[in-house]
């Protein structure tokens, strides 16, 4: 189950949330995963980026997760706070779901 891990009001209008998919597959180890979304002012909702790290032990898990966060809002969250940022991911988006998939061509 995805839990709102965090919630961002860019300055450009969109919103960008981030959810807990962590996991445990086996024994103490964890695979961190925080998928990020953003949320247009329509309310229109799209997958951005999945954030991963895997091998985290249970000790772990929250000074991971800090690190990860911290670097997505250090290299990318001041890419998306463009002014014309989400004409151009949507425009990309669109590219993206018509693209054909390898070996149905």
């Amino acid at each position: 189950m995805s839990d709102l891990f965090e919630c961002a009001v860019l300055d450009n209008g969109l919103t960008v949330e981030f959810r807990d998919e962590t996991i445990r597959y086996y024994g103490d180890y964890h695979r961190v995963q925080i998928d990020v979304f953003i949320v247009f002012t329509d309310g229109r909702r799209e997958v951005f980026q999945r954030l991963e790290r895997m091998g985290v032990s249970g000790d772990q898990l929250d000074t991971v997760k800090t690190q990860v966060m911290s670097s997505f809002r250090r290299d990318t969250l001041r890419y998306m706070t463009a002014e014309h940022f989400a004409e151009k991911f949507l425009k990309a988006l669109k590219v993206r779901k018509v693209k054909p998939l390898a070996g149905l061509r």
